[in-house]
C-alpha cells in the first residue's frame, strides 16, 4: 500500500507547486501603478465654472488623472536631484552612480554641457544644479488643462482625434505627424503619439527644454522659490507659443477662469 500511496502524494505536491509557481509568476508578470491607480480617482470640481456640455466634463474627466500622473512622475526625478543637492553640500562628493545619474537626466534636459563632473567646483557644481533644477519641474495642472482645451479644440480636432495630439507639438521630419489639409509641401508635421499620455508627457518635455520657452522657466524657478507655482502667473511665459502672442495668454486666462476645476493641482 505505501508503494502505492508514495508516487500519489509526490503527484499532489507537484501539482500543488506547480499551481503555487503559475500563481506568482502570474502576480510578478503584471505591474500595477498605484499612483495611476489612486490618480484616476480624482473627481472634478466645476463649482464657479460655466456650463458645459457632457463630453467638455469628460475631457477634462479623462485628461486630469493624465496631466497629475506626468507631474508626479516629474516630482519623483526633481526630489531625487534635490536629494544629491543636499548630499554634496553635506559631504563635498557624490557616488558614481549618483554621478551617472545626473549627466543622463541633464542629457534628457537638454543639458549636455552639465556633466557634473566629480572634480568641478563647487561654483560649477551648483550652477549646473540650479540650471537642471529650472528644468525638472511640473507644469502646473490648471495650466496644461487650459492648453490642451484650447489646442485640441476640447478633443475633437482633428490632429487629437487622427495623432492623438493634444497640444499642437510640431515635428519636422517627413513621417513624424500629419500635415495641415491641403498643404502639399509642409515644412513641419504636428506630431503624431500613439495615446493622450504620450503627448501630455512630450508636450511637459518640450516646455521644459526648448529655448523658446526659457521664459516659461524663469517665471516658474522665481514662484517654486516663493512656494507656489500659479497657473495665471505661469501662462506669461507662454507668449511664444502661440501666433497670436498675447491674445493667447488672455485665451488660457479666460479658459483657467470659466472651465478648468480649481482641484487640479500638483506641487
Amino acid at each position: 500500500m505505501k508503494y502505492i500511496l508514495f508516487p500519489l502524494i509526490l503527484f499532489i505536491i507537484l501539482i500543488c507547486s506547480s499551481c503555487a509557481e503559475k500563481r506568482v509568476d502570474s502576480s510578478s508578470s503584471v505591474h500595477v501603478d498605484t499612483s495611476m491607480m489612486s490618480l484616476k480617482n480624482w473627481v472634478p470640481n466645476f463649482d464657479g465654472k460655466k456650463k458645459m456640455s457632457e463630453n467638455d466634463k469628460a475631457f477634462i474627466e479623462q485628461m486630469g488623472p493624465k496631466i497629475l500622473y506626468e507631474n508626479k512622475q516629474i516630482l519623483k526625478t526633481r526630489e531625487y536631484i534635490l536629494k544629491l543637492e543636499h548630499e554634496l553640500e553635506k559631504h563635498r562628493r557624490l557616488s558614481q552612480h549618483d554621478i551617472a545619474f545626473l549627466q543622463q537626466t541633464a542629457k534628457h534636459y537638454n543639458m549636455p554641457f552639465a556633466q557634473f563632473h566629480p572634480k568641478a567646483s563647487q561654483a560649477v557644481l551648483q550652477k549646473q544644479f540650479d540650471e537642471l533644477l529650472k528644468r525638472v519641474d511640473i507644469v502646473p495642472a490648471r495650466l496644461c488643462m487650459a492648453q490642451a482645451i484650447i489646442e485640441s479644440e476640447w478633443g475633437r480636432s482633428r490632429f487629437a482625434k487622427e495623432a492623438k495630439n493634444y497640444f499642437g507639438v510640431h515635428c519636422y521630419t517627413k513621417g513624424c505627424g500629419l500635415s495641415a489639409k491641403g498643404v502639399e509641401n509642409p515644412k513641419f508635421w504636428v506630431k503624431s503619439y500613439p495615446n493622450a499620455q504620450s503627448s501630455i508627457k512630450d508636450y511637459m518635455h518640450f516646455l521644459n527644454t526648448m529655448p523658446s520657452m526659457k521664459d516659461f522657466r524663469e517665471i516658474r524657478a522665481k514662484q517654486r522659490s516663493a512656494g507656489y507655482i500659479n497657473p495665471e502667473r505661469t501662462a506669461h511665459g507662454l507668449e511664444v507659443y502661440s501666433g497670436i502672442g498675447d491674445q493667447y495668454i488672455k485665451q488660457i486666462h479666460s479658459v483657467l477662469r470659466d472651465f478648468v476645476p480649481d482641484n487640479l493641482s500638483v506641487q
